[in-house]
């Protein structure tokens, strides 16, 4: 009475980066009113966002981040309350599972 066995066979989880389906766009308002942006995307795993400023500046500490969260969507909305000129600038999304990431526009 023998046994034998094979050699190990890798599996391996090809998970692709999320696709962001709803850009955020340009948005004009008043000063001191209050600027929303939206975008929207999907992915697989346990997916991160985030808004994300041009250069080196960081999002307004007094903006607010909402994300919503469907079976099929993953809809993140950042609101600026009482706009100033040094709020201005452009904004963009960041979708990230594991270590692949997806950007706005």
């Amino acid at each position: 009475s023998g046994s034998s066995e094979s050699d190990y066979a890798s599996l391996t989880i090809n998970v692709p980066a999320p696709r962001i389906s709803q850009q955020p766009t340009d948005t004009m308002v008043p000063v001191t009113e209050t600027a929303v942006l939206t975008c929207a995307g999907q992915g697989f795993g346990d997916v991160k966002v985030k808004w994300l400023r041009r250069g080196s500046d960081p999002v307004p500490d007094k903006a607010n981040t909402t994300t919503i969260t469907t079976p099929d969507l993953i809809t993140i909305i950042l609101t600026i309350p009482n706009m100033l000129v040094a709020d201005e600038g452009d904004y963009r999304c960041r979708y990230m599972n594991g270590g692949e990431k997806t950007f706005s526009d």
